[in-house]
């Protein structure tokens, strides 16, 4: 059995990799897996895969070699084509704003702040409550217009 002797040369330039290129190795490479696994678990060769998203078999064959650099709009074509998320993005945790027992509304995102006013339960508040509130939802509580808390 051959032995390989380790090349300390190649050793130290590896250390020397930014974090941001490790990270984008890693991911051009997990990208180009989820896509093969997929076409494998149906059963769809790349020739049919790349009729599917009309481009040629050698551009398919680039994408599932790890080393191409995808744009949104094509992962976004691949995954309306497969009808699988390629890329999925962890949502934010849901806030929670309630006054005694009532969930007066629940936020994803900052873009939902105005479901707060629309919410169902916020006409029947007196305005001090709907105040805190609309506040709470940016982590701020204020009474008067300062800060508390």
């Amino acid at each position: 059995m051959l032995k390989m002797k380790k090349n300390s040369l190649f050793s130290e330039y590896l250390k020397r990799v930014p974090r941001h290129v490790e990270l984008e190795v890693d991911l051009s490479f997990a990208i180009a897996d989820r896509i093969h696994d997929i076409l494998e678990t149906r059963g769809i060769s790349q020739k049919e895969f790349a009729a599917m998203m009309n481009k040629s078999e050698s551009e398919v064959s680039r994408w599932l070699r790890g080393t191409h650099n995808f744009t949104l709009e094509t992962l976004a074509r691949i995954s309306a084509a497969l009808n699988e998320d390629i890329v999925s993005i962890p949502k934010a945790p849901e806030k929670r704003i309630t006054i005694g027992y009532m969930d007066l509304a629940v936020f994803n995102t900052p873009g939902e702040y105005m479901d707060v006013k629309k919410s169902e339960y916020m006409h029947h508040l007196p305005t001090e409550y709907r105040t805190f509130a609309m506040n709470s939802y940016n982590g701020k509580q204020r009474k008067n217009g300062k800060e508390i808390c």
